[in-house]
């Protein structure tokens, strides 16, 4: 498997960044590239500090750094440049066209969440006193967490770390079993995903990751699962529901649908729009 990541990283390569995907994504990304420069460090460093300096050479004078970076044309990707014109705004690089828009630090919010998780996991387990009706005098009343037993979570390709990591984490804390089912896009973050928590010490029965696209996901849903969680589009989600309405299984659907949006003070207002007609 390593030698394998190591020829897509080398394919991938450009004069200076790496595509996260030659047809489907043939620019840098922000956070592609800081995750491709994870794997590059493992064995050429210099391009590991090459795909980051090429990154920062596109940030804009006010420090802003555009989540994509059009370094070359494409006729296979929409909407590139002439979409977002980026370049109206007064700040923006001069050097490289890129998008108004930026990505958040996807590997600082996985942290946070699992501090956040350890630092509250007692007061969250603890029962809860409620109000006893009168007339169940004397008895006294308590809400009280237990988990589900095992848990399936189905994450998608586009944000293979930041969400699986937000639900496993806290399913294996409140005591759950969990089966997890990443992306067939994107394997090698499902198998690293598996390392860390193998190095953490999870036993392998309580946490295990199965491989494949939909047949192998209907295939975990029937294996008798007490709860599923799944991130992705909404037809795969309508499916996924009408499954689960039939076994009368507990689940978490998280479609897609529109995202917020924040527009800053020194913002161009037609570069702000042009963004907004692509989310």
């Amino acid at each position: 498997m390593k030698s394998k990541a190591i020829e897509i990283l080398n394919d991938n390569w450009r004069d200076g960044f790496t595509v996260p995907s030659k047809n489907l994504y043939p620019y840098q990304w922000k956070w592609d590239s800081g995750f491709i420069a994870i794997g590059l460090a493992h064995f050429n460093m210099d391009r590991a500090k090459r795909e980051i300096n090429t990154l920062l050479n596109a940030q804009w004078e006010n420090g802003f750094l555009p989540h994509i970076v059009f370094h070359t044309k494409s006729e296979n990707y929409f909407p590139g440049p002439e979409f977002h014109r980026a370049d109206l705004h007064p700040r923006a690089s001069k050097k490289y066209k890129s998008t108004g828009m930026t990505q958040p630090p996807v590997t600082g919010f996985v942290l946070q969440e699992i501090n956040l998780m350890i630092r509250n996991l007692k007061k969250w387990s603890r029962p809860q006193r409620v109000h006893t009706p009168l007339v169940h005098w004397p008895a006294k009343s308590f809400y009280r967490s237990e988990p589900y037993g095992r848990v399936l979570i189905i994450s998608p390709w586009n944000w293979p770390l930041l969400i699986p990591m937000g639900i496993i984490v806290p399913a294996l804390l409140s005591g759950n079993a969990v089966i997890f089912k990443p992306s067939e896009f994107t394997p090698l973050t499902g198998h690293k995903i598996r390392d860390i928590f193998i190095e953490a010490g999870v036993p392998e029965h309580i946490f295990q990751i199965v491989q494949g696209g939909a047949t192998q996901g209907k295939a975990l849903i029937n294996a008798g699962v007490e709860k599923i969680f799944f991130t992705g589009s909404t037809g795969v989600g309508n499916n996924i529901f009408q499954q689960c309405a039939c076994l009368l299984m507990k689940n978490v659907l998280e479609m897609g649908g529109s995202d917020p949006a924040i527009v800053c003070g020194f913002s161009a207002t037609q570069c702000a729009c042009s963004s907004f007609k692509y989310i």
